[in-house]
This record gives C-alpha cells, sequence and structure tokens, in this order.
C-alpha cells in the first residue's frame, strides 16, 4: 500500500471523475456523487509517516495516515508539492476498495496544481 508518486502514476489508467469542486470530507455517511468524492475524515485517522522526496529540483511530501478501526496497515496517502498544494492521494473507501485521486495538473504534464482531480483505478500505466 505505500507508494510513491511514481508507482501511483503507473498503476492507474482510467478516468472515473472529473472533479470541479475541491475534494469533500466526509463521515463514510454520505454516497458518492458524480462530481464528489467522500475521503475519510482525517481527523479519525492517525499519521503515522511523514517523508520528503524530491524530483528533480522539486520536493515532495509523503504523508501515511492509518484508521485504529481497520486492520489495514495505511488507509490514506496524501503527496503534497513544496508550496502545500495536495497532489495526489489514495485511500479506502467505506466498502474497502482502494481509491486514487491525480492532480489534473501532473497528468496534462503542466506540472502545477489545479485543485481539479482526476479519480483513477488500477489498469494501464499513463
Amino acid at each position: 500500500m505505500y507508494f510513491a508518486l511514481a508507482v501511483a502514476m503507473e498503476c492507474c489508467a482510467i478516468t472515473l471523475i472529473v472533479l470541479a469542486t475541491p475534494l469533500q470530507s466526509s463521515d463514510y455517511g454520505s454516497e458518492e456523487r458524480s462530481d464528489q468524492i467522500y475521503l475519510p475524515d482525517l481527523k479519525k485517522l492517525n499519521m503515522v509517516s511523514f517523508s520528503t522526496m524530491s524530483e528533480g529540483n522539486e520536493m515532495r511530501a509523503v504523508v501515511v495516515y492509518k484508521d485504529p478501526s481497520t486492520k489495514r496497515a495505511v488507509d490514506y496517502i496524501a503527496v503534497y508539492n513544496a508550496t502545500g498544494d495536495l497532489l495526489a492521494l489514495n485511500w479506502y473507501d467505506r466498502f474497502g476498495i482502494e481509491r486514487m485521486a491525480v492532480d489534473r495538473g501532473l497528468l496534462d504534464n503542466t506540472k502545477k496544481a489545479e485543485g481539479v482531480f482526476i479519480a483513477l483505478l488500477k489498469g494501464d500505466s499513463l
């Protein structure tokens, strides 16, 4: 379940949802809609790891969280750039299905966070 941004980009290919609004955090009680993805409430998760990595001249921070109510070692991973913009995230939904979303700017090779996320499934390399 641990991943670096490169691994996250490798295992995804199918675009599911383009969000025009920021990702919402919810207590698993709400249904997923086509324009929103509901994420675990970070207040209920424990941060278990924080590390930095560099890609060329760019720094990234990877934050790993654990939900104490599950048996999984890792439940939520977030990747940020040096200015604190969220670039990619990996989590389990309320049904235990692994989900992933990447900022559209990374997929368009602009390398600038746009705040619009593309939800992805495991599949072909990008």
